[in-house]
């Protein structure tokens, strides 16, 4: 039924993207705005005020005290489950597929593949925050 009206966008790379960053940008905005409340304007207003352009400024001083509000969770297994094309494949499909057929042996090695990454990217993510605050 989805590919009688869908048509060309049904199962696509581009519907897949276009959900997935539906599904993200309340959580991810919902962050940064939390994040945005929580830095003082006199930041920026300050290294306006010594010279700066508004947009350097931004991209110095505002963007680098958001850095640590951006680490969100995405939830994208229903979209990837429903939209994407027959023979495309996650790590979070193979898992799930694995789990719901009860092969949780062969579950493994991709789950913690994606806790491997996962964890490196936190670490970096971490501690880049740690370097910029200290």
């Amino acid at each position: 039924m989805g590919s009688k009206y869908g048509g060309a966008l049904y199962q696509s790379f581009l519907i897949l993207i276009l959900a997935c960053v539906i599904l993200t940008l309340p959580a991810a905005l919902s962050t940064v705005r939390t994040r945005m409340l929580q830095i003082s304007p006199r930041m920026e207003e300050s290294s306006i005020s010594l010279g700066r352009s508004p947009l350097k400024s931004a991209l110095t001083v505002t963007i680098p005290a958001l850095k640590p509000g951006l680490l969100i969770t995405m939830k994208e297994l229903p979209a990837i489950l429903i939209l994407s094309p027959l023979d495309f494949t996650t790590l979070t499909t193979d898992i799930w597929t694995y789990a719901t057929e009860g092969l949780f042996s062969q579950a493994a090695a991709p789950s913690l593949t994606l806790i491997g990454i996962s964890s490196i990217a936190v670490s970096i993510l971490l501690w880049k925050a740690n370097i910029i605050n200290n």
